[in-house]
């Protein structure tokens, strides 16, 4: 089993809970999203959803493997109020989690 097969069956509970799961290395930027159980590999940098060139002052994606912990943020992306909420899972190795 590879590491987004684990990462989607320990995650398998909130399915019902988010639309969109979204796995971001918060050190090289770079994201996958699980969305209706297919996973979908992006070319592009975490930040790019919020059409920014840069990384967020508030990444909550850093903050959550810093201090191994979870936490929430609320964004606004010009369409839609969005409830973001990173959990840092460990499956060899160091991957965020974060679900919208």
């Amino acid at each position: 089993m590879d590491i987004i097969d684990q990462v989607k069956e320990r995650l398998s509970i909130f399915k019902n809970l988010y639309d969109i799961i979204r796995i971001v290395d918060p050190v090289k930027k770079e994201t996958t999203l699980i969305i209706d159980n297919k996973i979908q590999e992006l070319n592009e940098t975490c930040y790019a959803l919020w059409k920014k060139d840069t990384f967020c002052e508030n990444c909550i994606s850093m903050r959550a493997y810093i201090n191994n912990d979870t936490f929430i943020k609320v964004e606004y992306d010009k369409e839609k109020v969005v409830l973001v909420t990173a959990t840092p899972v460990e499956i060899m190795g160091i991957y965020l989690l974060q679900k919208y």
